[in-house]
């Protein structure tokens, strides 16, 4: 009598109502216990409900269970290509942020071989392409940085770039030491943050010092704002600058306003050197607004929109950085 009642159509309703009450109301605890009850009852899953689903996922960082049940859901059952396509861009995001790249390379080559013929979205396929590419890269990266290491560090002088006046080379060194994960510097680059005037050099100062997880309290003041916090406090770059949701928003708003895969990399290349210039104070913009904010900076850049016609707090919020850097 139980399962009757409990695969009843009203008492599905009635679930889905709930669901949707607890994210309303931002009771994310709750909605994944009530989630998973809900999907013991039925196979028909409300499209609405896993993207909500999803989301808080997203917003717990809980990227490795996001992935988990996206693979689990193709390995399981039939789907809709609505359905498939939140899975495959849930996969993507996941290992993005997971820097899983092998596997991020795996599944977005499947996105790219198959989506046309599948009938997938033009926008999901373009992502999959940037995750292509980036994965590909990292990887790559990964493979020299490995030769390097072998070659004992011949080909890089990290404690002479480090302190060289010579701003690039220190960024170059800066981004060795974060690829390679390598915490033997913390204490020196902690020690050259507190007088580095450039802004590049300090962001990726500090993005190597949380990604290594240095014990120390990290002070910013730039663009007009201020930050004072442990390095346990902020979040990583990546996560903190919403790479992988943006860079989303600017591939498929960008099929529409762009049209050009040319201007779409502009877009996304903007879009990741003002965020690095901006860490590790909080981008006060979602995801979609970002996007369209860099979408417009660019067609304004060349000249296909008007620099007028450029306004909003995004624009605002662009262009204050880029006035900062010019000066």
């Amino acid at each position: 009598m139980k399962d009757k009642i409990t695969t009843h159509p009203r008492f599905i309703r009635k679930l889905e109502k709930d669901l949707e009450f607890l994210y309303v109301n931002e009771d994310y605890d709750s909605f994944l216990v009530r989630f998973n009850e809900y999907e013991s009852v039925t196979s028909n899953i409300n499209l609405d409900l896993i993207e909500m689903f999803y989301h808080i996922l997203i917003n717990k960082k809980e990227y490795e269970s996001m992935y988990q049940y996206a693979e689990k859901n193709f390995q399981t059952k039939e789907m809709t290509r609505e359905e498939a396509e939140i899975h495959f861009n849930m996969i993507l995001q996941s290992l993005f942020n997971l820097g899983m790249y092998e596997v991020l390379l795996e599944w977005s080559e499947i996105i790219v071989a198959t989506g046309e013929s599948s009938g997938i979205t033009s926008s999901l396929i373009q992502f999959a392409k940037h995750c292509k590419e980036y994965a590909a890269k990292q990887i790559a990266n990964g493979t020299k940085n490995d030769d390097i290491s072998e070659a004992s560090n011949e080909d890089i002088d990290i404690d002479k770039s480090l302190y060289s006046s010579n701003k690039a080379l220190v960024i170059t060194a800066l981004e060795y030491l974060i690829d390679k994960k390598d915490d033997s510097y913390g204490q020196d680059v902690y020690s050259l943050l507190k007088k580095e005037t450039a802004i590049s050099v300090s962001s990726m100062m500090i993005i190597y010092l949380k990604e290594i997880e240095y014990d120390a309290v990290i002070e910013v003041n730039k663009f007009g704002e201020t930050f004072k916090h442990h390095t346990s406090e902020f979040k990583p770059f990546e996560t903190s600058a919403k790479i992988s949701q943006t860079i989303k928003w600017i591939v498929e708003d960008g099929n529409i306003r762009l049209d050009n895969e040319e201007r779409i990399e502009q877009a996304i290349e903007m879009f990741l050197n003002i965020s690095i210039l901006w860490y590790p104070l909080k981008v006060p913009f979602t995801p979609k607004e970002l996007a369209k904010g860099f979408i417009s900076y660019t067609k304004v850049l060349n000249n296909e929109l008007s620099v007028q016609s450029f306004y909003g707090h995004v624009a605002e919020w662009i262009l204050k950085i880029e006035d900062e850097i010019r000066n």
